[in-house]
């Protein structure tokens, strides 16, 4: 028996702890000893059962009759876990990479066999197989898998590799590749991924600037064929470091390796991240046209307001949904606008900011209504109220915005969308707006504005982001 087949318990139960309404679905946790805890939703008329500490089943309660499997593996390759379901009755025919794309983007490998199919996705060391029947409600909890481990996918669809990288941290482009830091600490670069253009891999370490070359040595790297560790000694802090490096065809890859030393050339601090995105590190090839994201689902790279949206949420001025959703075409309310106006400004205390209309007492809200109040950025209705959970129009939204954010409101005359008048009490702002190109006019059709139309988040965002170049 292959060292990694799980043992069946005989008590097999039906989990109903971890099961959690969500619409007309409920919601299995897994934890998977607590490092990567996953989820799976399936109907209400479906139940969930262990067998063992590492199986689960989802079944109809009708029939009794398994529809999906879920296993864990840990410490194995794709390659490894793909061929353990591989047997002379039932050989797999073919397997692929695919992205399913729901609450995050995951990098799966579809495997068919001559008698089933099986998704497999690889979690760092974590590798959850998920066999399922070729019907639309158990592809449907198939593809339902996210990770509530507050990790993210890094993808490069260009050059076909992808990583995971803690939530809590940054990811910044570079020319030859990406970086990963933590501007919690001073930006500290605790993770980067460099190309090397047509660079055969042995000859690769020795091409790494600002540093100079001492060994290498071939090691294993989880399923991919050849691998490097070269250490080299920085030229400024005169200490050791290593960097991973893979190759992929003509060309190389280099990849921020565990310490040597303390601290060198990562804080301590990051060294079990480094690992687990050494772990998760892989190479995929897909069919069709993919487009990744950083921080929300719905705002990949291809958004027209990606640069604002992504902007703004890595300085922690905006947030998505508990799904994971930005929602960019949503209409936003008065309170949340506060909030995000307030945000790029201050951070203000309830306690020192609430009470300050009649219908806002000392809510979530309250502090940044309170304190953009004082600023004079908003004002209440003449019934003493400020309706935090109304929609804002386009107009009232860009007041409050460029009251904010900007000092002087002059504007040369110019030509204005039709249904902006010279007469109404918007029209500096609009004016001023334009003239600064300020404004998200994705929505304009027939030269109008519509001004007196809800907002969308996206269009807040991007006057934000703007203004605050």
């Amino acid at each position: 028996m292959k060292k990694f087949l799980i043992s069946i318990l005989s008590l097999i139960f039906i989990l109903t702890a971890h099961a959690q309404t969500a619409e007309d679905w409920y919601q299995y946790n897994g934890d998977s000893d607590g490092r990567h805890a996953f989820a799976f939703r399936f109907p209400t008329d479906w139940e969930v059962r262990t067998e063992g500490d590492k199986i689960q089943t989802f079944r109809s309660k009708t029939d009794k009759e398994v529809l999906v499997t879920v296993e864990e593996f840990e410490a194995q390759t794709y390659d490894q876990v793909i061929n353990y379901f591989s047997t002379d009755d039932n050989p797999m025919l073919s397997v692929e990479d695919i992205v399913i794309e729901g609450h995050a983007n995951l990098h799966a490998k579809k495997a068919i066999y001559q008698n089933s199919t099986y998704l497999f996705v690889k979690r760092a060391s974590l590798i959850l197989s998920i066999n399922y029947q070729e019907d639309e409600i158990s592809a449907q909890i198939a593809n339902s898998l996210t990770f509530n481990d507050q990790w993210q996918q890094y993808f490069d669809f260009t050059e076909g590799y992808t990583f995971l990288f803690p939530s809590k941290f940054k990811v910044n482009a570079l020319s030859s590749g990406v970086q990963i830091t933590d501007d919690a600490i001073f930006g500290d670069i605790n993770f980067q991924v460099n190309k090397f253009a047509d660079i055969a891999l042995e000859k690769a370490p020795k091409e790494l600037e600002n540093a100079d070359f001492i060994s290498q040595k071939s090691v294993p790297f989880h399923g991919i064929e050849k691998a490097i560790s070269a250490t080299f000694e920085d030229d400024e802090l005169l200490k050791d470091f290593k960097l991973i490096f893979v190759s992929r065809e003509q060309n190389t890859y280099s990849l921020t390796g565990p310490n040597l030393i303390q601290n060198s050339p990562h804080l301590d601090y990051y060294e079990q991240f480094i690992i687990e995105m050494l772990e998760s590190f892989e190479f995929f090839d897909l069919d069709g046209e993919y487009h990744s994201y950083i921080y929300f689902p719905d705002i990949r790279d291809n958004h027209l307001n990606v640069q604002a949206i992504n902007s703004l949420k890595s300085e922690s001025v905006i947030d998505g949904y508990p799904d994971g959703k930005f929602r960019p075409d949503s209409a936003i309310n008065r309170a949340e606008l506060a909030k995000l106006i307030v945000s790029t400004q201050a951070n203000p205390k309830l306690e020192n900011y609430s009470n300050c209309f009649t219908d806002i007492k000392e809510e979530w809200y309250a502090p940044y209504v309170c304190y953009a109040k004082e600023k004079n950025w908003v004002v209440g209705y003449d019934d003493g109220k400020f309706r935090p959970e109304s929609n804002i129009n386009r107009v009232e939204a860009l007041r409050i915005i460029l009251e904010a954010l900007h000092q002087e409101l002059t504007s040369e005359e110019q030509d204005l969308p039709d249904d902006i008048h010279p007469e109404a009490w918007y029209w500096k702002y609009f004016a001023y707006a334009q003239e600064n190109s300020l404004l998200d006019t994705q929505h304009v059709q027939e030269n109008n504005y519509l001004p007196a139309q809800d907002i969308s988040r996206k269009e807040v965002a991007e006057t934000i982001f703007r203004s605050l170049q």
